[in-house]
């Protein structure tokens, strides 16, 4: 075989990259793996690592985890602030430069053909293989694997811009010498909502750094900064004149729609370049790694028949991940309509608390989550849907005059209904 030919080429070395190539290179296939950029390098990020996507990952990592996190500090427009904890790990606490490094090495070792700094220009889709056109020269593989983000060049055949739902984060790993000393819970996340409509701002302590950044839907891109300005004043974690020195980078967050493509020919999408990014706490590690293991079983399945037959892959995405992006979607429609209902049930209600914390760890969906906020009065949530939904898209055109008077009625309403329930 030419060394230029493989059975599956994967363009991007982050963990939806990563993960489908070691899984592929475990399972016998020939694996080319490229990144434009030489690893380790930065990847604007919180830096939290779920324990549902902990549990998919399938050999010890614990060499790069710089912390477990067991609680959450929640505050309401940064005031009427309280904090949860759960007895079991709810995220892990990493540095991308390094998670994703480590990932990549073990896909190498794995026996993935690895090549940085090679950057991928265009993608020739044969149908029954595809060609990867490089500033290194052509490489070709019966399978194309997207993992290189929904801005890189694998979503471009398949999916334009407006086929995602954009939100966007500003975040910084800012090193513990420019933090106060005491100003941090290294065992606790800290979640601040309801100041700015559908974001929030956050800090997630580890080991030598704490990541401190906000996330916001694309429409509200100018009132990131003034909120992220608000929040470092508030919690006066930073030591003075520290922020001056600080670089705080944004990153796009791609979320899938109903017209989202996941696969065509011979290009399959995996991870951000596919939308798999959960809207409500904005992780995408979770269903990068979820979607690189279905990724690497049906290609597995298909190398060797005449035809690729990957219409599964795209099946399976929709049932075991769009599902639950679809009602994150409706949670955080619902949040951006009631945040503060929201934040008086995670605060009062410990059933509600519990089952959040279940989502987090894998062990409940956020269907399931639903169902159990609201019990018999299930059958509200249709209506409920689709005011959020109406309102949702009014605030984010005209997020200083949102609130209303029928607005707050309605919320004292459900918020009654669910303290009954």
């Amino acid at each position: 075989m030419p060394n230029d030919t493989f059975d599956v080429i994967v363009l991007g070395g982050g963990p939806a990259g990563s993960m489908t190539a070691y899984r592929l290179a475990r399972a016998g296939v020939r694996v080319l793996q490229l990144d434009a950029e030489r690893f380790p390098r930065e990847k604007a990020c919180g830096g939290g690592v779920q324990e549902k996507a902990a549990r998919r990952i399938p050999f010890d990592w614990q060499a790069v985890e710089r912390g477990t996190l067991h609680g959450l500090a929640f505050s309401f427009n940064l005031s009427e602030r309280f904090t949860r904890t759960c007895p079991q790990a709810l995220v892990h606490s990493v540095l991308r430069s390094e998670f994703d490094d480590f990932l990549l090495r073990s896909a190498e070792r794995a026996g993935v053909t690895v090549r940085q700094g090679v950057k991928a220009t265009g993608i020739i889709d044969e149908g029954v293989r595809g060609i990867v056109e490089t500033d290194h020269g052509r490489f070709r593989a019966r399978v194309v694997v997207g993992a290189d983000g929904a801005n890189g060049v694998s979503r471009q055949p398949l999916n334009a811009r407006s086929d995602y739902y954009w939100q966007s984060g500003l975040y910084c790993e800012v090193p513990e010498q420019c933090i106060v000393r005491d100003a941090i819970d290294y065992d606790c996340m800290r979640v601040d909502w309801g100041t700015l409509p559908s974001g929030y701002a956050w800090i997630f302590p580890k080991d030598g750094f704490v990541n401190i950044g906000v996330g916001f839907p694309n429409a509200l891109g100018r009132l990131a900064r003034p909120y992220l300005s608000r929040f470092l004043e508030s919690e006066g974690a930073l030591k003075p004149g520290a922020v001056e020195t600080l670089a705080f980078k944004g990153h796009q967050l791609p979320t899938l729609t109903e017209t989202t493509k996941l696969s065509k020919g011979a290009v399959v999408l995996v991870g951000d370049a596919a939308g798999l990014v959960e809207p409500f706490t904005g992780d995408g590690i979770s269903y990068a790694l979820h979607s690189a293991e279905i990724a690497a079983e049906v290609i597995s399945r298909n190398l060797d028949r005449p035809r690729l037959e990957l219409e599964e892959y795209d099946q399976r995405v929709r049932v075991e991940i769009g599902c639950e992006i679809m009602w994150s979607r409706k949670l955080l429609s619902f949040f951006v309509t009631f945040p503060r209902l929201v934040h008086e049930v995670l605060r009062r209600n410990d059933k509600v608390w519990a089952a959040f914390c279940r989502v987090l760890r894998g062990e409940d969906s956020f269907r399931v989550f639903r169902r159990k906020k609201t019990g018999p009065f299930e059958f509200l949530w249709a209506p409920v849907d689709a005011f959020s939904e109406r309102y949702e898209r009014r605030i984010l055109l005209d997020p200083q005059n949102g609130k209303n008077r029928l607005l707050r009625n309605t919320g004292r309403l459900v918020g009654a209904l669910l303290k009954r329930i």
